[in-house]
């Protein structure tokens, strides 16, 4: 295949827009690094437990006890906890160069900031040869939030850069690479292996292939996933004594009505207290463009099975990820900000659509640059929907306390085993608007919050103006979107 390639560098106003939309994000990052880290989500409970299993972890090791390490037989809880594998990795690391427990979860969510920035990086190694695209995809990142995952200990940014990572690294072709990434990124979260299959053969392929990459790509993605699976599994018989993570799979802790699941897996798209749509506002008008666009060739030409079955397999990947945490009793990985659990995905899930139907998206973006009206109302809708994440490192105290603000019946002491009570609230808090969980975000002006979502609109704005600049040359010329193997190829 042919393509037409224009090296957008030599337009010095491109040029010069993605360099100053490139100095403002690093500037936030700064900001992020130094501003808001003092007041970073760094005790969430779960850290914490996390980073005690750490330490038991330890102590088995240098007692030599490699089975069963912290369990009583019979019981489905563990001394070293039930969190994911990637999460110990770090902080067994960094207990074992002698951090205290304090400032071990310090320097995991130092990392987080760090994987924060390594996000950008790679989603533009992804689209690199389409700013545009590439300025879509930074854009639905910083306006989202992870900006709130990126000065917390939680693990969300650093297993969503992996995740992330994977779906660059299928698009090299290099055996060993895609190996190496895959396994690191299965670590994530035990729920990950199937979809990083999905995603990963998806972002291996190209037009010539067929619907599935060659040999040379898929294999290394199984295997790197199968050693993902593994080690997690050795690691499951190291603290339970057994393959399965006893904890997260206690019947108590599933979702026990279909219409109660169907319920949450409704929540984890458009709750105002944790949907993707409120929080990861960007990201979802990606998802939902890809969907009329998948529709629209499954109208057109059903019988192009390359031309919408990626994209719709996709997007069935993303739903059938929610429905799964929609099993489970915390479907937003409460008590945190926004939803959690499904964060990881997201960026990767916004970059493979951009890959497979950015070329559309644009289109409807140019229609839209025509008239300066439009884009300055576009612009200013983007600016009202980030302002809340742009501020969420410095201002997401505020919103929790909205989330778990108590009524009459309900407080955040109901525990899961109080069965419908418990169920009557979740759903009670997830869907109410008094009070708001954003707006209570967007409000707060302590700790330095107005200065950061003011760097942050302003990077948003200069992404904006690469996303609906002129596109350089005749738009004739404007170069098909390829994989990422094509575009080293190239290089």
């Amino acid at each position: 295949m042919t393509i037409q390639t224009t090296t957008w560098w030599t337009d010095r106003r491109v040029r010069w827009s993605i360099l100053a939309a490139a100095v403002l994000l690093l500037a936030y990052v700064e900001l992020l690094w130094i501003g808001a880290f003092p007041w970073g989500h760094l005790h969430t409970g779960d850290t914490d437990h996390l980073v005690k299993g750490a330490r038991t972890a330890l102590d088995c090791i240098g007692d030599g006890i490699w089975l069963s390490c912290g369990h009583v037989k019979g019981s489905p809880n563990s001394g070293v906890f039930h969190y994911s594998m990637l999460q110990y990795l770090p902080a067994a690391f960094f207990l074992a160069l002698g951090a205290s427990e304090a400032a071990t979860l310090e320097l995991l969510a130092r990392m987080s900031v760090v994987a924060f920035a390594g996000s950008f990086l790679l989603i533009w190694s992804a689209l690199r040869h389409q700013p545009r695209l590439a300025a879509l995809g930074c854009l639905a990142l910083l306006g989202s939030a992870a900006t709130y995952h990126a000065t917390s200990s939680f693990s969300e940014m650093l297993a969503g850069m992996l995740f992330l990572a994977a779906i660059v690294a299928a698009g090299t072709r290099r055996p060993i690479l895609i190996l190496l990434v895959f396994w690191i990124a299965t670590l994530g979260k035990e729920t990950f292996p199937p979809f990083l299959l999905l995603f990963g053969m998806l972002a291996g392929r190209d037009e010539e292939d067929g619907l599935l990459p060659p040999a040379r790509t898929l294999l290394p993605i199984i295997g790197g996933v199968g050693l993902g699976v593994a080690s997690f599994t050795a690691f499951n018989y190291f603290r339970f004594s057994s393959p399965w993570n006893l904890t997260s799979i206690q019947p108590e802790l599933v979702t026990p009505t279909w219409p109660l699941r169907l319920e949450f897996l409704a929540a984890q798209w458009f709750s105002p207290a944790a949907g993707i749509l409120w929080f990861w506002p960007v990201a979802m008008t990606v998802l939902i463009a890809s969907a009329v666009v998948g529709v629209l060739h499954v109208i057109r030409k059903p019988e192009a099975f390359a031309n919408w079955l990626p994209v719709m397999a996709l997007l069935s990947g993303m739903l059938a990820f929610t429905a799964g945490l929609s099993l489970w009793f915390s479907p937003f990985g409460w008590i945190s900000y926004g939803p959690r659990l499904a964060a990881p995905l997201l960026p990767a899930a916004v970059v493979v659509c951009l890959r497979t139907v950015g070329p559309e998206i644009l289109r409807f973006i140019d229609r839209v640059a025509r008239k300066t009206t439009l884009v300055a109302a576009l612009w200013l809708a983007l600016m009202l929907v980030m302002w809340p994440q742009l501020g969420s490192p410095w201002a997401w105290h505020p919103g929790i306390q909205a989330l778990m603000a108590p009524t009459e019946d309900c407080d955040d002491s109901v525990a899961v085993y109080e069965g419908d009570h418990f169920y009557d609230c979740v759903t009670s808090f997830m869907w109410r608007t008094s009070p708001w969980v954003i707006h209570r975000v967007a409000t707060t002006t302590a700790n330095g919050a107005t200065t950061g979502r003011l760097m942050g609109a302003a990077a948003g704005t200069m992404l904006v103006v690469v996303i609906v600049r002129p596109r350089v040359g005749d738009r004739r010329d404007e170069p098909a979107i390829t994989s990422a193997h094509q575009n080293a190829n190239e290089t």
